[in-house]
């Protein structure tokens, strides 16, 4: 009976600080297998060996793909994500049609 050994990749999702980042999200791209990590940054992913596009992703930080070619041996993979610059429009409220413009 032949089988496909599955190759584990492992590691830690930190941020630029080396602050591990909790239950971020490690999936293929275009694909419903994935992980999230744990309370410690770290994750673990079983594949067979080939290529892949793996996803990083965690909210408020920039998504991060990483090609991936291997042989079925497990790899250690550290990932870092920088926070996501994040900029805001100016907001105009009007109180009544008769009052000043405010500008915040």
């Amino acid at each position: 009976m032949a089988f496909q050994l599955q190759a584990q990749i492992s590691g830690t999702i930190t941020d630029e600080k080396g602050e591990p980042l909790p239950f971020a999200s490690i999936y293929l791209q275009a694909s419903s297998t994935g992980t999230t990590s744990n309370a410690e940054g770290q994750y673990n992913l079983e594949l067979p060996a080939g290529s892949y596009v793996i996803v990083f992703q965690y909210v408020g930080y920039e998504q991060k793909l990483v090609e991936l070619s291997y042989d079925g041996r497990s790899k250690q993979l550290d990932i870092q994500l920088k926070e996501e610059a994040v900029t805001l429009n100016e907001v105009t409220f009007l109180a009544d049609a008769g009052s000043k413009e405010r500008r915040f």
